[in-house]
């Protein structure tokens, strides 16, 4: 058994593979990181943000604001895979591998 902090967990290396670049993927990247975790979010788009990114306009949302959001999330340890559609360019089978 694994003794886990709020922060970090210790003994093993756990990977795990999220789904999507949107808020509530990068929500999920950051608490699994937060664990000990890490995480690999496989997005779509060129840029993970999701509607951050491409739905709400600048004004109201800057995109240098979410991007170093990301960015914060990118040095706790989560991986991006941008341009990439699970299920289509890798499947789940290829995850689980």
């Amino acid at each position: 058994m694994r003794s886990c902090s709020l922060y970090r967990c210790s003994e093993e290396v756990y990977y795990t593979a999220g789904f999507s670049g949107g808020p509530a993927g990068l929500s999920c990247a950051f608490y699994l990181a937060e664990m000990g975790y890490y995480p690999t979010v496989f997005e779509k788009n060129e840029k993970p943000g999701g509607m951050m990114i491409y739905g709400i306009p600048s004004f109201k949302l800057e995109k240098d604001v979410v991007e170093a959001e990301i960015d914060i999330l990118r040095e706790m340890g989560v991986e991006f895979q941008c341009g990439m559609n699970v299920g289509t360019d890798i499947t789940v089978e290829e995850l689980r591998a």
